[in-house]
C-alpha cells in the first residue's frame, strides 16, 4: 500500500485534502470518490507513491494540504511556514517568557539582564529551530543531492547520499547511486547497485524497470533504456504514469510516433497526477514535432514552460524539465525559420544539456540549424 495526496470537495462543501492508502492512484481515486468527494485533484502518481514516503505526516504537525502546499515552495517559503507552525505550536512559550521580562525590569543588575536574555531567548527559540531546519532538514537535504544530480554531478551526488539513509527509502537512493556510478563511467557497478532490488516485494517490477532505464539513459544505452520502459509498461499497462514514460522513450528517440500518440491518448483516459497534467504539453509537444507539425510543437512547448514555471524555484526536477523543455522548443522553433529566437532559447539550456551530455537534443538542434 502507498500513500496518495488527493483535493475534493466533500459533502459539507469544504475543499479538504486527505492521504489515502492504496495500491495505485486509480484505486486511490476511486477510493476518495467512494467517500463523496467530487472535482478531485490527485496529487500523487504512481511513481511518486512508490519513491516516497510521507512519513512527516506522521508527527501530526504537517497536514496532507501542508505537503500539497510544500511542493511548491521555496527555500524562504519553507522557512517562513516552518516558522508560523513553530510559533502556533509553541505559544506556550509566550507566557514563561513574558514572566521573565516582567522579572528582568524589576530586577536590577545582572539578575535583571539574565531574565531579560533568557526571555528574549524563549521568544526566538521557533525563529532559530526554523531556520536550522529549513537550512538542514532531510527535505532540503535531498532537493540539494537532486540538484547535483540535474546537472550531472555525479561526485557531490554520491557525498550527499548516506545523510538521507533512514528517511528516503532505499531503493530511491540506490536509484541515484546507480545513476552517479554510470554518470561517472562506473556503469556495472551502477547496475550491480540495483539488482538487489530486481526481485524484492517491496519494489513493484514496473517501478525496478523504470528506474533502470533511467541508469541505461545515463549510460546514453537509449535502446535498452526503451527497452525497459517497454517492459515496465507491458508489467503494468494500465499505469498512466507508465504510459507517458513509454511516449517519451519513443518520442526522444524519434521512433514510432503513432504508438506514442497511442499512448497519450490512452493516458489521458486515466486519472492523472496534477504534475502529470502539467507535463502532458510537454510530451503532446514532442509527438507534434516528431510529427513533422512544429508550429503546433512551439505551442505546447510554450504551455508547458508556463505550466511548470510556478513550481521551479522549489524543484530541481522542474527547473531540468523546463531546460530540456526549452531545447526542444527552440528546435521547433527553427524548424519554422525563427532561428534569431530559437538560438536565444537554446543558449539558455545548453549548459545544462552540456553538462548532463544530452546528445540526443544535441544531436537534433544541430541537424535542425545546420539543414537551415
Amino acid at each position: 500500500m502507498y500513500d496518495f495526496l488527493l483535493t475534493g470537495i466533500g459533502a459539507n462543501g469544504k475543499r479538504e485534502t486527505l492521504c489515502i492508502q492504496a495500491e495505485t492512484a486509480q484505486d486511490a481515486h476511486s477510493q476518495f470518490a467512494s467517500m463523496g468527494y467530487r472535482d478531485i485533484t490527485l496529487h500523487t502518481d504512481d511513481s511518486a507513491a512508490a519513491a516516497t514516503r510521507l512519513t512527516a505526516l506522521d508527527t501530526g504537525h504537517v497536514s496532507p494540504a501542508d505537503m500539497v502546499e510544500l511542493r511548491g515552495t521555496s527555500d524562504l517559503g519553507f522557512f517562513l511556514f516552518l516558522l508560523k507552525k513553530l510559533y502556533r505550536l509553541g505559544w506556550w512559550l509566550a507566557i514563561p517568557a513574558i514572566l521573565l521580562l516582567l522579572a528582568g525590569w524589576w530586577a536590577s543588575g545582572a539578575i535583571g539582564a539574565i531574565f531579560i536574555l533568557i526571555a528574549f531567548g524563549l521568544a526566538a527559540l521557533p525563529l532559530a529551530l526554523a531556520l536550522w531546519t529549513a537550512l538542514t532538514g532531510n527535505s532540503r537535504k535531498y532537493e540539494k543531492m537532486l540538484e547535483a544530480a540535474c546537472w550531472g554531478r555525479w561526485p557531490e551526488v554520491l557525498k550527499r547520499l548516506p545523510a538521507l539513509r533512514g528517511h528516503v527509502p532505499d531503493f530511491e537512493l540506490d536509484v541515484h547511486t546507480a545513476c552517479a556510478l554510470t554518470g561517472m563511467g562506473q556503469f556495472e557497478e551502477g547496475l550491480a547497485t540495483l539488482q538487489p532490488h530486481a526481485d524484492r516485494s517491496d519494489c513493484p517490477q514496473w517501478m525496478y524497470l523504470a528506474r533502470l532505464a533511467q541508469v541505461y539513459d545515463t549510460a546514453h544505452r537509449y535502446e535498452e533504456g526503451l527497452d525497459c520502459y517497454q517492459r515496465a509498461y507491458e508489467s503494468e499497462p494500465c499505469n498512466p504514469t507508465l504510459m507517458l514514460e513509454l511516449a517519451m522513450a519513443l518520442l526522444k528517440n524519434e521512433r514510432d510516433t503513432a504508438r506514442a500518440m497511442e499512448l497519450i491518448h490512452s493516458a489521458e483516459q486515466q486519472q492523472l497526477s496534477d504534475v502529470l497534467l502539467l507535463l502532458l504539453p510537454h510530451v503532446k509537444g514532442l509527438a507534434a514535432l516528431n510529427w513533422g507539425n512544429p508550429g503546433e510543437a512551439e505551442q505546447y512547448f510554450h504551455t508547458a514552460e508556463e505550466n511548470l514555471r510556478p513550481m521551479a524555484p522549489a524543484a530541481a526536477m522542474v527547473r531540468l524539465v523546463m531546460d530540456v523543455n526549452r531545447a526542444y522548443r527552440a528546435i521547433a522553433l527553427a524548424e519554422l525559420g525563427r532561428l534569431r529566437e530559437a538560438e536565444a532559447l537554446f543558449a539558455m539550456a545548453r549548459p545544462r544539456l552540456e553538462a548532463l551530455k544530452s546528445g540526443r537534443i544535441l544531436d537534433r538542434w544541430n541537424r535542425v540549424t545546420r539543414r537551415g
